[in-house]
């Protein structure tokens, strides 16, 4: 039941990695690099992201991230670290500013709580597990003439192990 996720997500990754494209698209930037602070306010998780303009109206990317603290609160599950391939479709008239619709694909190592309950005594256990999962975001782009960039966006994802994962993004970066 799992092979088929796992499959799947090595083909995107494999796809991503070995696409080629040597010339300029209209002699404009084709790559760039960002910081998404999102994560980093709200669970001190750092992500950092590559993309590679394939097209006027297609991108696919790659984003990264380490958890750099160890949870206090024992929430259902933690994640530890995360490697999430996607792909972007963009949209819009205006080359400085463009909304796009994302799909992605994740790999994450989760440290999951449980907790048991022995005469009103409560057992905390953990595990660990790498998960995967899909998930979709939503988001605007805006572009300064220097290549300075931000990004807004905001989506959702899905283990296979029935849990969600969000997609937050406050993105700064840099086209080169």
């Amino acid at each position: 039941m799992k092979k088929i996720p796992t499959i799947i997500t090595a083909l995107f990754i494999c796809l991503a990695a070995f696409s080629q494209e040597t010339e300029k698209i209209n002699k404009k930037p084709i790559n760039e690099i960002k910081l998404n602070l999102a994560p980093a306010l709200r669970e001190f998780y750092p992500e950092i992201n590559y993309e590679h303009i394939k097209a006027n109206n297609i991108g696919l990317g790659m984003a990264a991230g380490v958890s750099l603290r160890d949870y206090d609160d024992h929430n259902y599950f933690q994640e530890k670290f995360r490697i999430m391939p996607y792909v972007r479709s963009y949209f819009g008239n205006n080359p400085d500013f463009s909304f796009f619709f994302e799909a992605n694909v994740i790999l994450s190592g989760l440290k999951i709580y449980n907790y048991n309950y022995i005469d009103d005594v409560r057992i905390l256990k953990t595990r660990n597990t790498i998960d995967s999962g899909f998930g979709f975001a939503y988001g605007g782009k805006f572009i300064i003439s220097t290549g300075f960039m931000v990004e807004l966006f905001l989506g959702c994802g899905y283990y296979f192990t029935e849990n969600t994962y969000p997609r937050i993004g406050i993105s700064f970066g840099k086209q080169f």
